[in-house]
């Protein structure tokens, strides 16, 4: 009950201000969108919100679709949805699931115009991280709130991770996100975030505050215990470790101070997620996937994949073949092996696309390094695991932010 009321509390700020709603909404988007029941028919309740929401925009301000820069992405999205939908019978839930992200994408570049609307995003940004870490804190302490309320409400059989997974000498929380790696990746892309604004944006958020959220962030990835958020952040954070903004004598004396800090409190930890990526004995920790074990899930999605190499065996097919083949595909730790499986060639020819149009238009945005290294990073996570909880739809808001930037800084309106 808890869950739909405060999913209430949205519904009314759309009611009040549309383009504000969508602001406010989009961060914690992720909360409702996994596994909560909508009570119409099998539709989640995202999906169906989502859909209604686009279907209102639509009819108000579907002139604005020309000037979406991804527009091809969302039409060869679609395509594939549609594809899918239809295999081996229509499914509305597949649908709305596959297009959901897109469609509120196409929203999100629409509502963010200028810098009072990317105040309204920073700011709702900051208390859904606060709320995101403190909730961790708390699974550490041994009560998981939101989690447990979330998990309460949730269909049966939707998947949700264990709290308080030991990995070695570390643990593995999740906090409300629904497996520790989506936690960790999350914090990732926030830390990113907070760093470009450091660089960028103190006009509108202080150093002092930068930092400090920097550092709650920072704890979140440790907290999680998992090494695709190193994975990837590493690319992420390319073209802000090396931006030219950094090399100046108060900003090497901090990066200095932090680097030490970090190797006193977090060596062991940098040194053992590291080590796990090219150590099978590091790897079982928390039940991680070695690389072999990730050879293996190859070779089974492959299989099937052959079965029906076009369009792959439907929204039906059980990758897991009724708990048969666990032990074999495990998590099926990549976005790709689903899509072989499910998809065929054209889900992944479809999902791929959408990567290479988000690349071949960062030449066109603000911080096109930011918006092109931020894409990769995930792209590099979304192969090497999978991420319950979380799509796609969520670096794309960040790269919304960096493909504006300016814009929105100059905007006064």
């Amino acid at each position: 009950m808890i869950v739909y009321l405060v999913f209430f509390v949205f519904v009314l700020i759309f009611i009040k201000d549309f383009r504000k709603g969508i602001i406010i909404y989009a961060p914690f988007k992720f909360v409702f969108s996994y596994g909560i029941p909508s009570h119409v028919g099998q539709l989640g309740l995202d999906s169906l919100f989502t859909f209604f929401l686009f279907v209102v925009w639509l009819i108000r301000y579907r002139n604005c679709f020309r000037d979406y820069p991804l527009k091809s992405s969302f039409v060869v999205a679609l395509v594939g949805a549609l594809v899918h939908a239809f295999n081996p019978f229509f499914a509305i839930t597949v649908l709305l699931d596959r297009m959901s992200p897109f469609m509120y994408l196409v929203m999100f570049y629409w509502a963010i115009r200028n810098t009072k609307d990317f105040k309204l995003f920073f700011s709702t940004l900051v208390v859904y991280v606060l709320l995101l870490n403190v909730n961790a804190l708390l699974e550490w302490s041994g009560y998981n709130v939101v989690g447990n309320i979330l998990l309460d409400t949730m269909r049966d059989g939707t998947y949700w991770a264990q709290d308080v997974v030991a990995r070695g000498i570390f643990v593995r929380l999740h906090s409300f996100v629904p497996h520790s790696i989506g936690f960790g990746v999350e914090n990732m892309v926030f830390f990113a975030f907070f760093l470009m604004m450091y660089l960028y944006g103190r006009q509108i958020c202080s150093g002092n505050k930068l930092i400090f959220l920097m550092l709650w962030t920072l704890l979140g990835i440790y907290l999680s215990g998992s090494r695709s958020p190193l994975l990837g952040g590493v690319v992420m954070l390319i073209p802000l470790a090396l931006n030219e903004r950094f090399f100046n004598h108060k900003n090497i004396g901090f990066a200095i101070a932090f680097s030490l800090v970090v190797a006193v409190f977090a060596g062991g930890y940098l040194s053992t997620m590291f080590e796990s990526l090219s150590s099978d004995s590091m790897t079982d920790m928390g039940g991680a996937s070695s690389f072999d074990m990730r050879l293996i899930q190859l070779e089974y999605s492959v299989y099937y994949w052959m079965q029906n190499f076009w369009f792959g065996n439907g929204h039906t097919f059980d990758i897991f073949q009724d708990g048969v083949e666990q032990n074999v595909i495990f998590g099926a730790e990549s976005v790709w092996f689903p899509l072989m499986m499910r998809q065929g060639l054209i889900g992944m020819i479809c999902y791929a696309f959408v990567y290479i149009d988000a690349f071949i238009k960062s030449k066109e945005a603000t911080h096109k390094s930011i918006c092109f290294y931020l894409m990769l990073g995930w792209l590099i996570i979304d192969s090497a695991t999978n991420l319950p909880g979380i799509n796609i739809l969520f670096p794309f808001l960040f790269y919304t932010i960096y493909y504006k930037w300016n814009f929105l800084k100059q905007s006064c309106i």
